[in-house]
């Protein structure tokens, strides 16, 4: 994982072969992940997340999504990871379903790093040999 990624993720936020079935049973779950370590109640998360779904499609492709929203009480931005047994509708700009999605609650100041971690997930968007070894890795 990217250098700029694993620093604002830990292992408790990193959840893999989930049998989830929707991106909104994806966002939930991440809700529930970042809560404590964000320090915010995860149904403020999950809405803030779900409302940035509703304003355009997150997903970048590749079977790679990166849901993601600003929210004026995180101390410090924070990444989920969660990889799904199977792939899920989201949108994409190329029609391909997403199995890897990367969470991501960015505060309101600060969010400095956020741009430097959505070129390192289109990295892996774009390598396709370390976008396999996610896919298949059994632990990160």
């Amino acid at each position: 994982m990217s250098n700029t990624l694993s620093s604002f993720l830990t292992l408790d936020n990193v959840a893999l072969d989930l049998n989830l079935t929707s991106m909104k049973r994806v966002i939930e779950t991440a809700s529930l992940m970042l809560e404590k370590d964000v320090g915010i109640d995860h149904q403020t998360i999950f809405t803030a997340l779900i409302a940035r779904e509703k304003l355009g499609n997150t997903c970048l492709g590749g079977g790679v999504s990166l849901p993601h929203a600003r929210l004026g009480s995180a101390p410090t931005l924070r990444i989920a990871v969660i990889r799904t047994t199977q792939s899920l509708h989201t949108r994409a700009i190329d029609n391909r379903r997403a199995k890897l999605f990367f969470v991501v609650v960015i505060p309101q100041e600060g969010s400095a790093h956020f741009p430097q971690i959505v070129h390192e997930v289109r990295s892996i968007v774009e390598n396709t040999e370390f976008k396999i070894s996610l896919m298949k890795a059994q632990t990160l």
